[in-house]
């Protein structure tokens, strides 16, 4: 007789604000969870999956592909199947009580707010805090609380500017977080992050310096170089000449 394949779980912590972070795989077949105290902020990671949802009286079928966000509100029991074996997502518990404070700063009653129920949707900016992090989470959390209080109160502010019932009396420019202009300055930062690790492992990797800054969305060389000595401290061909082994494992 053979046995049950288990959830693997990659990563799985909790910061001292109730914030839950995994990083977990599970198996092919059926996943019954109860309705958690935290809202669900679920990124589909990796190749495509064949994945099904009964939840909050609704059932969802679909194919989850890398950057697929799933957004479930507190209290909603669910039961997932996967028809295949790659569902691997990172999934984030954002506690309610950051979320009313989001609207209250907002000057919106908290009361009134119920966050919507999203299947296999798309958001660049909840997708870009969501892969910053996953690099944060792998590597052990390296820069920090701040930084890391940063991310969730953005993924907050987003949830509640862009999939709750107060969606329409948000205003961008109004005091929540990390909105509006600040919002935009944490993404650009997290952009620039996530282009210099995938710039190097090319570079690295033997690819030309002027390939890969037009591939990256910069009209000249210089800027490129200019944004990546901002974030290394150096050219990219002399950053890698002082860290060659540590890339060039990478890229093979």
């Amino acid at each position: 007789m053979s046995r049950a394949v288990l959830p693997r779980f990659f990563r799985q912590d909790k910061t001292t604000e109730g914030i839950s972070v995994q990083l977990r795989w599970d198996p092919k077949g059926p996943l019954d969870l109860p309705g958690f105290e935290e809202v669900l902020l679920a990124i589909h990671i990796g190749p495509a999956a064949n994945l099904t949802c009964r939840r909050g009286g609704r059932y969802y079928s679909g194919t989850a592909v890398h950057g697929d966000i799933d957004v479930v509100p507190a209290r909603t029991s669910m039961r997932w199947e996967a028809h295949d074996q790659n569902d691997r997502t990172l999934i984030v518990g954002l506690p309610q009580r950051l979320l009313h404070k989001v609207a209250q700063e907002s000057e919106l009653d908290p009361k009134r707010m119920e966050i919507l129920n999203r299947f296999q949707i798309r958001d660049r900016e909840l997708e870009l805090l969501g892969w910053a992090l996953q690099r944060e989470a792998e590597s052990g959390y390296p820069s920090g609380r701040i930084y890391l209080d940063g991310l969730t109160a953005a993924m907050a502010s987003r949830l509640v500017a862009r999939h709750s019932s107060l969606a329409r009396k948000f205003s961008p420019n109004g005091n929540a977080g990390l909105t509006g202009y600040r919002l935009k300055q944490v993404l650009a930062f997290i952009e620039e992050q996530l282009t210099e690790d995938l710039s190097l492992e090319r570079i690295a990797a033997g690819q030309k310096v002027s390939a890969v800054a037009f591939d990256v969305g910069y009209s000249s060389v210089s800027a490129f170089v200019a944004m990546m000595h901002r974030q290394l401290g150096a050219a990219p061909r002399e950053f890698l000449n002082e860290h060659s082994q540590e890339y060039l494992s990478i890229s093979t």
